[in-house]
């Protein structure tokens, strides 16, 4: 691998471990902010401006990607509109649900913690196709 090559590697490893600990803190932030003494129509309503914010990067991520016809932004602005949905479902999880259901704001994070994981295995496991070297597939 040269330089470059590596440069690549690195910053698809990067790309993924930043937006696993952007997941993270603000599903903890959020999750602090119902289990404290704050007011929880205030929360929701931070709640849903958080993820509107993120729900107008994704489009904006998606609408460049198409344009610049870049499938790994594409990737980022799929990740980013599921977790905007998954925190605009939060405030409901929290108030209006009963307990069982509640338990999605332990699942929401997990789930994403696995996706990225496998994302980080699965770019370590093809980062020769990722810094662009060609199979050793024989052609006919």
């Amino acid at each position: 691998m040269n330089y470059t090559q590596k440069e690549k590697f690195i910053d698809r490893l990067c790309g993924a471990g930043l937006m696993l600990i952007l997941i993270e803190v603000l599903y903890a932030i959020v999750d602090y902010a119902y289990n404290s003494n704050f007011n929880y129509d205030n929360v929701a309503m931070w709640v849903y401006i958080g993820g509107g914010i993120l729900l107008v990067c994704a489009v904006i991520l998606l609408i460049y990607a198409y344009l610049k016809k870049s499938g790994s932004k594409a990737c980022y602005g799929a990740e980013l509109l599921i977790m905007a949905f998954s925190i605009a479902m939060l405030p409901g999880c929290y108030v209006f649900f009963p307990e069982p259901i509640t338990k999605l704001k332990i699942v929401f994070p997990i789930l994403f913690v696995v996706y990225y994981i496998g994302k980080v295995f699965y770019i370590i496991r093809h980062r020769n196709d990722i810094s662009g070297k060609k199979s050793n597939k024989k052609t006919r």
